[in-house]
Formats: C-alpha cells, structure tokens, sequence
C-alpha cells in the first residue's frame, strides 16, 4: 500500500486487518454503521474457489445494513467437478450450506443435455436463497486466457443497486457473458424450450442487446395486461424490481420499450400526478403503466 502510494491515508480511510473474513466482518459491520443510517458499503469478496466465504455470513452483512452491495467471486466450475456423493458432508460444502440431499439433486442432473448449464440454474438459486439478497445478477466473468467458469455474484437488497450492476455489465460487454436467454424470465429451466437454445451465447453485446430488447417487447404487452386484470395501474417500479433478477434486461432497455408501445398504442404511461405522458422520451419509477380503452387491429396482444 505504501509503495502505491497510500502510505499516508493507512490508518485514516484505509484499515488493514489480517484476519479471516469471517473472524473481521463483526468489526467491519460495527464500522459501518457507525459512519450514518444509510450504511452504503460494497464488500468485495474475491475468494480463489467457491467455499472460502460462508454463506452465512453474507447472510449477515445483508441482515444487518441497510443498503450493502456484495461482490462475490465463486468458481462455479470448480464446485461441479468436486460435487460428488463421498464429498456430500465436506466442510467445503457446509460452508455453501449444500447438504447431502442438495448435491444429489444437483448431480442428478448430470446425465442430461447441458448438465453444466442445468446444474448453474440450481446452484444460483441456491446462493439466492441462502443469502437472503433481494435483488442480484449471476453473469459470468470471460476470460480468454481460462477455460473455467466463474461467477461474478452481485447480491443487494436495493432495486437501484442492482440496475447499476446490471448497467455495468454491458458497459464492460468484452469482459461477461451469459449463460441464458434475451429478455425477463432468462434463467431457469422450461421444459417447453428447447435447451439448445438456452445455450446460445449471450455476451452483452450489440447482438445480444437487439435481441433482448426483441424479446422484451414481445415480452411486456401480456406482462401488463396480467398486471391491469383487477382494474389497477403498474407502476415502473414495481415491473422492473419484480422481473429483473433472471435477467440481463436493464432499467434502460425496459424504458425504451415501454416508450415504443407506448408510441405504437399498446399502453399510456401516466405520471406520478396522474397526468398522461404522450410524447415524453425517459420514464421514471414513480409512472403507471395503462391499458388503453381500445387498442390497434394489430395490437401484440393479438386483440
């Protein structure tokens, strides 16, 4: 640190401590919420394989702050090639919190088509759900020099948080990729699709942006008409926080479809106040999304 010339800030913005994370972390949450309520912080925690942070103490970060951002790194290769039944009670494994019946569901799906891709779905959720983070991205870090996969887990609890992320990835679309579909609902498996197609490779590219924002606006119509069955306006907000976690769609790509169905007649968006938007370019969290009385002979939704 010295050398890089911060030798002067050690001590003042700068803590050093030499100590397992877990054994650290108590202090470090006690720090954080001694600087204010908002309790903004980004942990980085850029662990060599997959066990070296336990996801109980996660758990905890996002329990106890407000507004934390967590950045894990988890070699998800690593962790397939070593799922196994003799390894089913490794301490590398309670760490992950994977029973023995987890790992057998998991390397139950080994013989099928795209088992890597089938086995990924499972293990993100399972971080998801053990963590207890609201809102996350599961994209992958591309490396030409590595042919192993690793996760790049951004795990919050704050909407916005997460559309930065989200807006990060395709800033820097040389450096992540994909393992999904284009549009909401990316992740997961659906019997109905054919796997293949779920294995096309997504690289947060022009390519890839044309294809989600195509799939997104087939997408949204039927979305919002589900939404205004019991005669009550959607909010921006709301469609964004609850569909964007399985998903490479960005605040931004969702609002310039919103504004194209709006502009082809498919919906009105209303203001916060209640007013029509007819012609306004950006979108905000606050407007509703309506479904006009009458709706064009060519309408998406096939009416």
């Amino acid at each position: 640190m010295v050398k890089r010339g911060y030798g002067l800030r050690l001590g003042q913005d700068i803590f050093v401590r030499c100590a397992l994370f877990e054994e650290a972390c108590p202090d470090i949450l006690v720090h954080v919420q001694k600087k204010g309520t908002a309790h903004r912080s980004l942990f980085f925690l850029d662990q060599y394989g997959w066990s070296d942070v336990r996801l109980s103490t996660i758990r905890t970060i996002l329990g106890t702050l407000r507004n934390p951002e967590i950045l894990l790194t988890f070699a998800v290769d690593a962790l397939i090639d070593f799922l196994s039944e003799k390894t089913g009670e490794a301490q590398a494994l309670l760490n992950v919190e994977l029973a023995r019946e987890d790992v057998r569901e998991l390397m139950s799906l080994k013989n099928g088509e795209g088992w890597r891709y089938l086995i990924q779905n499972g293990l993100y959720r399972h971080v998801q759900a053990r963590t207890g983070s609201r809102f996350y991205t599961p994209f992958f870090i591309h490396s030409v020099e590595a042919h192993r996969s690793y996760w790049l887990l951004h795990l919050s609890n704050h909407r916005q948080a997460r559309d930065e992320m989200g807006k990060l990835h395709w800033r820097l679309n040389n450096r992540f990729r994909h393992h999904g579909g284009a549009g909401f609902h990316a992740l997961g498996f659906d019997p109905s699709c054919d796997l293949r197609q779920r294995l096309l490779t997504f690289m947060f590219d022009d390519d890839a942006l044309r294809r989600s924002e195509a799939v997104v606006l087939e997408q949204l119509p039927p979305m919002i008409h589900a939404a205004n069955r019991n005669g009550e306006d959607l909010a921006v907000e709301t469609l964004f926080a609850g569909n964007c976690n399985e998903t490479p769609v960005t605040s931004d790509i969702l609002c310039r479809q919103l504004v194209l169905l709006r502009d082809e007649g498919e919906i009105l968006i209303k203001g916060e106040d209640g007013s029509l938007k007819p012609r306004a370019k950006t979108i905000g969290w606050g407007d509703r999304l309506v479904l006009p009385r009458e709706r064009s002979l060519f309408s998406r939704l096939g009416w």
